[in-house]
Order: C-alpha cells, then structure tokens, then sequence
C-alpha cells in the first residue's frame, strides 16, 4: 500500500503536474490532500479540476476551502488584505455550481487503517488541529508537547497535516508529519510530498522534494494577473 500526501497545493499547476507525474511512477495506491488547493497561485481552477479527474483522489477541507462554504461576496472577513480577498472573489467566480458542491461536501478530517503484516496502523490527514467545534486552531509552535495536546484523545498513530507552509516530521503520542507547501516553494523550485507505504510487517514514511519549472509558475502570474500578483510573487515564490 502506498499512499501520496499533498499539502497546500494553492493553485500551482506546474508543481501539482510534476508531483502527480512522480506519484503515477511511484505506484500510488491513494492520493490525499490536507487542504489548501485554491488561491495564492494562478490556476486554482486547473488545479482543482485536475485532481477532480484523478481515480483514486481525496482530501480534506482547508480554509482556502472554507471560505467558500456559505457563498463569498462582500463584506469580505476582516482578517483577508483588499487585494487577497479579490484573488479568492475571483477563484469563487471561475467555480461552476458542481465545484463549489464538491467544495462544501468536503470532510474535516480523513481515517484510514492500513493492514502491515498483523498489525493495522490508522492515519489521520487535516488540514490543521480543530477545536471541538471544527474550527481551525490558531497557529502555534509546533512541538511534539503541543501537538499531543491539540490531538489529545486521538486513536492515530500517524497524523498528516499542512496549513502552516512548514516542513515538520516530529514525534510525541504519535508521529505527526507535514510534509511542507508544494505550491509555496519560497527560493526553492522543488515541490514537497510524502508518501506512507508498508514494507512487509512494518511501514515507512518518504518525503520526496520534486523538481519542476517555478519560473513558469511566476511567468503564468504574471500573465493572468491575480489581483495579488506582486505580493504573490515576493511572498511565496522569492
């Protein structure tokens, strides 16, 4: 069984195809996401439409999802910038009735118990630690002490999460892994992703850094001309 994680896709086509492209020559069983698909990027849309069509796809919802839930129009929430929230008006006008069901049909939260040899070992994808009522958590160091707090009460051995852009592999109760933005490389021009697979009796978890073409992603942003272009650029691309 092998198993792909993505995380914080944020409408970076070239890095989502070459990812996907590696993850096909690998032998991925399943494909997850933790969230985080649309916006920052040029092409959410592709990129949604994109994993649509993948067989054996899902994911959770992120905030980037979330946003979308009950419609969006103005008063846009305080907490985006001007020019962001016309990036997401933008993402939410592109979206057909039949991608903002599929948005808002989303699941907070994904189990899945995998068989090794005798044993069955359950991972958990989100996008980020909720409180009780599903809310997101407010961001906040990530250490294996804290971590075992947020997930307090979990049955998971393994827990897959992105939302904070940051690459993390630590250990407390269980192993919680994020495997880093793959549409958000920063100076990078490699696209992060994990893959759980098991290994006879045991399991194991690889973390691959892909190579692809960033310049193309800055020179699409430039083109298409998202509302948030400049800040997009010196933000998560320089």
């Amino acid at each position: 069984m092998k198993i792909g994680v993505l995380c914080d896709i944020h409408g970076n086509l070239p890095a989502l195809e070459a990812v996907l492209h590696t993850l096909n020559e690998y032998g991925c069983d399943e494909i997850i996401g933790t969230g985080d698909v649309l916006t920052i990027g040029p092409e959410s849309v592709e990129c949604l439409h994109l994993l649509q069509s993948l067989e054996h796809f899902c994911m959770v919802s992120g905030n980037h999802e979330r946003c979308f839930d009950k419609g969006f129009s103005p008063p846009y929430p305080p907490s985006m910038l001007p020019r962001e929230a016309a990036h997401h008006q933008l993402v939410y006008d592109r979206l057909d009735i039949s991608d903002r069901q599929w948005l808002r049909a989303l699941p907070k939260r994904i189990e899945r118990h995998v068989k090794c040899g005798s044993a069955t070992v359950t991972l958990l994808f989100v996008h980020y630690p909720m409180d009780q009522s599903g809310a997101f958590l407010p961001n906040f160091e990530v250490t294996p002490e804290n971590m075992d707090r947020a997930f307090s009460g979990e049955s998971a051995q393994i827990v897959f999460y992105g939302h904070d852009h940051t690459y993390n592999d630590c250990i407390g109760k269980r192993r919680y892994v994020n495997p880093g933005p793959l549409g958000c490389p920063g100076k990078e021009s490699e696209a992060p992703v994990a893959v759980f697979e098991t290994d006879g009796d045991g399991w194991q978890i690889r973390r691959f850094l892909i190579p692809y073409d960033k310049e193309e992603t800055v020179r699409r942003l430039r083109r298409i001309r998202t509302p948030d272009w400049k800040e997009v650029i010196g933000w998560f691309y320089e």
